[in-house]
């Protein structure tokens, strides 16, 4: 049984604005010029500009994110697989969709495949998981993002989708502390670190999820 499908699950399969700009051309050299540089890009809609300021773990996580959302799109944005209560489209329209999933399904699925995460296209939500959780540490997260939210966000419009969604949910950033390599910052009401690593300020977001309550 394929996830169910709901507004508040299809809005989490956004994959941003166009990518343009390319990524900073120097390090940050503080902590809060991470921070900076990190919400530009964000505000941007520029995974590519965002992904070096994040450690690999960061990276790896917002990697699973991006798949998962994928692969929802993949589910969801399918014409000829409609919700039942949606509008009914003209065969033009239809036309349309048709052919912006196929070229998005295309590329989801090159993009994933050198990792061997196509596997999970297609597949119930927790075998995905299972799929993701297992391949994700074989992907490329620098190049596998910014190529995810490349072929979301063309075929978004011609689906119906809006695409002024953030690729990832972090801030408001205050109560900074910097003491030597490390530092730590509240993104609302978590903490988040920042780490000199190699000479680089490096951001560990999007934090991990919260452990269920026991």
């Amino acid at each position: 049984m394929l996830v169910t499908r709901s507004c508040s699950t299809l809005a989490a399969v956004l994959l941003g604005l166009a990518i343009t700009a390319p990524a900073f051309a120097q390090a940050p050299a503080t902590p809060q010029a991470a921070l900076d540089a990190l919400e530009a890009a964000i505000k941007a809609g520029n995974p590519r500009a965002a992904m070096p300021l994040l450690t690999p773990a960061g990276q790896q996580r917002l990697a699973k994110e991006a798949v998962m959302g994928s692969l929802m799109l993949l589910v969801f944005a399918d014409p000829d697989d409609p919700a039942p209560m949606g509008p009914k489209p003209t065969p033009a329209e239809l036309k349309t969709r048709r052919t912006a999933y196929a070229g998005a399904k295309t590329a989801i699925t090159a993009a994933l495949k050198p990792s061997g995460l196509d596997a999970a296209i297609g597949k119930p939500m927790l075998p995905a998981a299972e799929i993701i959780d297992a391949k994700i540490g074989a992907a490329d997260a620098a190049t596998l993002v910014p190529t995810l939210w490349e072929a979301g966000t063309k075929a978004g419009a011609a689906l119906g989708m809006p695409v002024n969604k953030p690729f990832m949910k972090v801030g408001p950033f205050t109560n900074l502390k910097v003491d030597g390599d490390h530092a730590t910052v509240k993104s609302g009401p978590r903490t988040m670190k920042i780490d000199k690593v190699g000479g680089t300020w490096l951001i560990d977001a999007p934090l991990p999820d919260l452990a269920p309550a026991q």
